[in-house]
């Protein structure tokens, strides 16, 4: 697959689950929002370099809670 439809795709799974894992981090964070903001984009910063080198998990949604 190439790179221009890995992203979008990409982005899909962003869209798609970015509220749910802020959440997360928000509470693990103690509610503070910068911190799970940060901690969140982090996170995802390293899902998208191994979603472009298609070397991704079966369950996106565990993998990314489990890097928090």
């Amino acid at each position: 697959m190439e790179d221009a439809s890995l992203r979008q795709d990409f982005s899909k799974f962003y869209a798609a689950s970015f509220q749910r894992m802020f959440g997360v981090a928000w509470r693990a964070a103690g509610r503070d929002k910068d911190a799970a903001f940060d901690a969140t984009q982090e996170t995802y910063v390293v899902m998208l370099k191994l979603w472009l080198a298609d070397d991704k998990p079966e369950d996106f949604s565990r993998y990314v809670a489990g890097m928090k």
